[in-house]
């Protein structure tokens, strides 16, 4: 789905976050997807998505996950 700023999102719920060995990224989880989705630590935002997915896991929520395009497995940003 595309929102009215040009950006590409899915409804999804967490199910899981890794924190990998890699200092490049955490893998992500999502019920909806059999994908691995990618939230780079360069990504200035890192800090906050990790706690918005982590919040949105404990508590069963679907966030809106936001990426560069519908096939890309890098989370660009995540919201409520």
């Amino acid at each position: 789905m595309q929102n009215n700023k040009g950006k590409y999102f899915r409804e999804m719920k967490v199910a899981y976050i890794r924190e990998r060995s890699s200092p490049d990224y955490a893998e992500i989880v999502f019920l909806e997807s059999a994908r691995f989705y990618k939230l780079r630590k360069s990504n200035p935002k890192f800090s906050r998505i990790k706690i918005l997915l982590m919040d949105a896991q404990s508590e069963n929520k679907t966030l809106k996950v936001y990426l560069s395009s519908l096939e890309s497995d890098i989370i660009e940003d995540v919201s409520e």
